[in-house]
């Protein structure tokens, strides 16, 4: 998950050792190597649902007011409910943080107390933790249940959503590795993925590349494109879209990408 109860040092630290914004990368990425691309792109569809939801569960707004939803009143009830325990659990976490931090400030204590002290309030944090994420979890839960754009779309509802000339491009981005998924118009084959980059330095190399091709296309030209520039965009198209991939998206009059990573920052 995004978000971890704590101090903000202390859950970027937590995510950071969990590598839980890489669990859909990671799943999608060994669903590839299996070649099954379609429960691949599904499982992307539900990172990205769920990273969506988070985010609004963890917004200050009051989620039964500020989405369109035709859910019975019964099921909007049930989210502001349901919004009300997460508050608590929070404000239960931020004084339970409070004590510790204050147990560990004292003076006045000695090794032996301080440590038994010290050891309740943990204790108590990691109560307060487990409840937070217990009432997230159902809060979001929730919320897909009212509102049906909080639901992932499957691999055949993007399908039919698709025109016959159209093709969906979605990729994922992550510090070891850059995937490419691609479901192409209806009455076609099925999906293909791809892992276009592995390893770090590789994926360094190409977030450098994307970044100069941008600043580069940025600024109005004042001469024609020179040799290198062209060399660079080729280079870039090579690495996001390989030549045995090209075929199949040039015979669709419309792409549909979905960027991840630095890939956003490229007028696709």
């Amino acid at each position: 998950r995004p978000r971890v109860s704590g101090a903000e040092a202390d859950r970027a630290l937590y995510a950071d050792v969990l590598r839980l914004p890489d669990a859909a990368h990671a799943l999608c990425r060994f669903l590839i190597r299996l070649r099954r691309f379609d429960e691949a792109l599904a499982a992307l569809e539900r990172g990205r649902s769920r990273a969506f939801l988070d985010l609004l569960a963890r917004a200050d707004l009051d989620l039964s007011t500020v989405i369109d939803s035709a859910a019975p009143e019964s099921g909007m009830e049930e989210l502001r409910r349901l919004e009300e325990i997460e508050r608590a659990a929070r404000v239960e976490l931020r004084s339970a943080e409070s004590a510790l931090t204050a147990a560990l400030a004292r003076k006045d204590l000695s090794d032996v107390e301080r440590e038994s002290l010290t050891r309740g309030r943990q204790e108590a944090v990691a109560r307060a933790r487990a409840e937070l994420a217990d009432a997230e979890r159902r809060l979001v839960t929730q919320l897909r249940e009212v509102w049906p754009d909080g639901r992932p779309a499957s691999v055949e509802n993007i399908r039919d959503a698709l025109t016959a000339d159209e093709i969906l491009l979605s990729y994922s981005w992550s510090d070891t590795s850059v995937l490419l998924l691609i479901l192409p118009r209806k009455g076609s084959e099925g999906v293909h993925g791809v892992e276009l980059v592995r390893g770090p330095e590789a994926v360094s190399q190409l977030a450098q590349t994307i970044q100069t091709v941008r600043d580069r296309i940025s600024v109005r030209p004042t001469t024609h494109v020179n040799d290198r520039s062209d060399r660079e965009l080729h280079a870039l198209l090579d690495h996001i879209l390989p030549r045995g991939l090209r075929e199949q998206v040039l015979s669709s009059r419309r792409a549909i990408v979905i960027p991840d990573g630095p890939l956003v920052e490229l007028p696709f």
